[in-house]
């Protein structure tokens, strides 16, 4: 009987894979701009991998990411929410980026830093940046020829733009949410802009040009009092 009792302790802990997902299942989010939304507190756009399209043994002809918008009040409710619009479950494990409004930066990024806190689906090696003069979702919209996803080319550009100049403060989450709890300290992350024309940079046929119409470029640091931007250092 104790041998029975046993065997069925450790048939009850290997359970398989009573969780899994199909890779065919899902979406991985690698961008998201958040702003202010037109009738709603939040307008959060996701941008996510069209697999198919890059794969190097069989390329597609279609565009490598899909980007979707949604507006909410709660950007918890938002991220359960997106599919409205999107036919797969959103991973957010992978995220790249996370591109803040400057209009929304002004007011307080408080419940952005509180979302991102306690949901458990973010890691903590993604660039918090500040929309310097274009909106947030122009950043992730924006193609580029060498990095068929836009959010992907922003993070290597930040991280070779830190090796080669060191240029970017290289703030995680959990350093900006630490400044900003400490007394005498004030959180500074990266801030991007476009230069050229946003909209001709969300054209794929700008990644068939050797002469850019539109391209992220990194602005300066953001500079925060409290949760709220207070202005920009240049480079």
């Amino acid at each position: 009987m104790k041998k029975r009792l046993c065997i069925c302790s450790v048939l009850a802990l290997l359970t398989g894979c009573w969780d899994k997902v199909e890779l065919n299942e899902i979406s991985i989010v690698t961008g998201i701009a958040i702003e202010k939304g037109e009738n709603a507190k939040f307008r959060v756009t996701v941008e996510t991998i069209n697999a198919p399209q890059l794969s190097a043994d069989q390329p597609g002809s279609g565009t490598p990411v899909i980007t979707f918008q949604e507006e909410g009040n709660s950007l918890a409710e938002l991220s359960e929410r997106m599919n409205v619009g999107l036919s797969r479950k959103l991973i957010y494990s992978h995220t790249r980026i996370i591109v803040i409004d400057e209009l929304l930066a002004k007011d307080g990024v408080g419940d952005v830093l509180d979302f991102l806190e306690r949901t458990g689906e973010f890691r903590n090696d993604f660039n918090i940046l500040i929309s310097r003069g274009t909106k947030a979702s122009d950043i992730v919209k924006t193609t580029y020829p060498l990095e068929l996803v836009p959010s992907i080319k922003v993070h290597k550009q930040i991280e070779v733009y830190l090796e080669e100049w060191g240029g970017d403060p290289y703030v995680r989450l959990t350093d900006f949410i630490s400044s900003l709890t400490s007394n005498g300290r004030h959180p500074v992350t990266s801030a991007v802009s476009i230069q050229g024309k946003p909209e001709a940079g969300k054209n794929i046929e700008q990644n068939s040009k050797t002469e850019l119409d539109s391209t992220v470029v990194i602005s300066g640091l953001s500079v925060f009092k409290k949760d709220k931007l207070i202005g920009f250092l240049s480079r």
